[in-house]
């Protein structure tokens, strides 16, 4: 809707209304105590849905539409800043779209009207991401227009993301954990095939029924050191769009300087830090952007000031 001048539709409830409204905008001849409680109500609804609506075309004329493709059908979904039930947050930034290296700090709010306050680590952790950089993914905010994230592409999915459930391959997952927790065995699976029915999707086979031509390829439990702990970044997840990438993770890195396939990876020790420290009634998210982004969108999606 276009910008509209709150006069016109002032002159427009009298109209509707019946009432003629004085010259004066603060004087009113009613001719009942109802009648002005009536007209009192239609103008502050009507104030407060413009500029409502004002302030939503601006943040998305800000923001822009990340992808012609899809944006039409999401962007009256996605919000454009970090719900407040939001108390727990993770914050990778990079030096650029390229870079394949980032810094992980971790934030959270002790109330939800509180500022955000750094957690858990006294400075930022690096960590590990796609070969070939960043590309926007499909998360939980609206994000700009770019290079969107593809399947095989090599990069990290930027943008705001739902942590899910953790998988790993022990009994039980680590002490003092709240998340929900899956322990991953011979018959799990994740398939990153985009023809796949159950692409980018969590799935238990019944070997009693018949082992799919695909379940090799697409297992989860394969003995890897890196595999031990597996935290779901919701990526491309509701739903899943075929071809959009999949299989996102924080996980074990391989080593100090060995890039994903869009990952994000750090040292065991702290990522079972971020593990137990999680809660999901602090409903966390995860932050993953270039830093120039990151300035660009912080107002807009309401994020934490970060310190070097």
């Amino acid at each position: 809707m276009a910008c509209y001048r709150p006069l016109n539709k002032i002159a427009l409830f009298s109209k509707v209304s019946g009432m003629r409204l004085a010259s004066s905008p603060f004087r009113v001849r009613p001719y009942s105590r109802g009648a002005l409680l009536l007209i009192t109500t239609l103008l502050v609804t009507t104030l407060l849905v413009s500029l409502n609506s004002i302030s939503s075309a601006e943040q998305k004329k800000a923001l822009g539409i990340f992808s012609r493709s899809t944006a039409k059908k999401e962007a009256h979904q996605l919000p454009t800043s970090l719900p407040s039930n939001v108390r727990q947050l993770l914050v990778t930034t990079t030096p650029d779209w390229n870079s394949h290296r980032g810094q992980l700090w971790v934030f959270h709010k002790p109330q939800a009207t509180s500022d955000w306050q750094a957690a858990l680590f006294p400075k930022p952790l690096p960590v590990l991401l796609g070969s070939k950089g960043l590309a926007w993914g499909r998360g939980s905010l609206l994000n700009p227009r770019g290079q969107v994230k593809r399947e095989r592409d090599g990069r990290a999915p930027a943008g705001c993301f739902s942590i899910g459930k953790l998988y790993g391959y022990a009994p039980q997952a680590p002490t003092g954990t709240a998340l929900p927790y899956h322990r991953v065995g011979k018959w799990d699976a994740w398939p990153d095939d985009p023809a796949n029915p159950y692409y980018n999707r969590h799935v238990v086979i019944d070997p009693r029924r018949g082992i799919p031509p695909w379940f090799d390829k697409q297992k989860m439990r394969h003995g890897d050191f890196a595999y031990e702990w597996l935290l779901e970044i919701r990526h491309n997840a509701d739903p899943p769009v075929p071809g959009a990438g999949s299989v996102i993770f924080f996980h074990i890195r391989r080593g100090p300087d060995r890039a994903t396939s869009g990952c994000t990876t750090m040292e065991k020790s702290k990522l079972v830090q971020i593990i137990q420290w999680l809660r999901p009634r602090g409903n966390p998210r995860y932050i993953l952007l270039p830093q120039s982004e990151y300035q660009r969108l912080q107002p807009y999606w309401k994020l934490p000031t970060l310190n070097q």
